[in-house]
């Protein structure tokens, strides 16, 4: 894959592997990044007190991070693990797994093709933000999407048949009701931040009726799909406490 050049923006989440741990920190490679690094302090791998660093983090593991500090003079990054959702690490981690296979993808039509696939690379990562967000928005809009890439008749075509021959393939579809109940001032706010925290890339969330909602899970095979009721059934369980929401969910 191309990796990005320059640093990365204050707030934006990374996809890091560990590359070396100290007592009191730890650097990180920035996977989506070419040639940068960033350090992770131990005040911001986990909440509380850590007794030994190496109980959360290792060489060669790989991790999401938020972009703390970026100082563009010096070419220093700060980055923190613990500031990063639950949400936010599942979106990253399915949208690097989309990138790896939108990746392979590539290589395989240039072989067949018998052309170099890193200005199609190119010509997507003017339009998305990384070839996984491209991956994921033809699984949701179809191949017809790939016409707006400006790219050859050639490249266009093979890719259409890849994508409609692989949205053929059946999925594992999940399904379950949600009843959620606030009783504070401003309940409607805090279901709806409930809602939000829940969602994301796979999950479809349908409203029935107050207090009910439809929970609609699709996934590659059932165990992911599982996987992914599992988190938000756990996501749930903290969210009724930080936000006063009562939920029911029935499977």
């Amino acid at each position: 894959m191309i990796r990005k050049k320059g640093l990365p923006r204050k707030g934006e989440i990374v996809m890091c592997t560990v590359k070396h741990v100290s007592p009191h920190s730890a650097f990180v490679t920035l996977d989506e990044y070419e040639n940068v690094e960033a350090m992770l302090h131990i005040s911001e791998v986990a909440s509380g007190r850590i007794k030994n660093i190496r109980d959360y983090i290792v060489p060669g593991k790989q991790i999401v991070c938020l972009v703390l500090r970026v100082d563009e003079r010096k070419g220093y990054v700060d980055v923190s693990l613990k500031r990063v959702t639950d949400s936010e690490k599942r979106r990253k981690f399915l949208e690097w797994r989309f990138s790896k296979r939108m990746s392979n993808l590539l290589q395989f039509l240039s072989k067949k093709l018998k052309e170099d696939p890193e200005e199609v690379e190119r010509k997507i990562l003017e339009r998305y933000n990384s070839l996984g967000e491209f991956f994921k928005s033809v699984q949701r809009k179809g191949p017809q999407l790939v016409d707006t890439l400006d790219i050859s008749e050639k490249w266009k075509k093979a890719l259409k048949e890849e994508f409609s021959e692989a949205l053929k393939r059946k999925k594992s579809v999940i399904k379950a009701i949600l009843e959620l109940r606030s009783y504070a001032s401003d309940g409607v706010g805090r279901v709806r931040k409930v809602l939000r925290e829940i969602g994301g890339d796979g999950v479809e969330i349908t409203y029935l009726g107050a207090p009910r909602y439809q929970l609609k899970i699709t996934a590659e095979n059932y165990k992911v799909a599982e996987s992914m009721l599992s988190e938000i059934e756990r996501k749930l369980e903290q969210l009724s406490k930080t936000e006063g929401v009562e939920f029911r969910l029935e499977r």
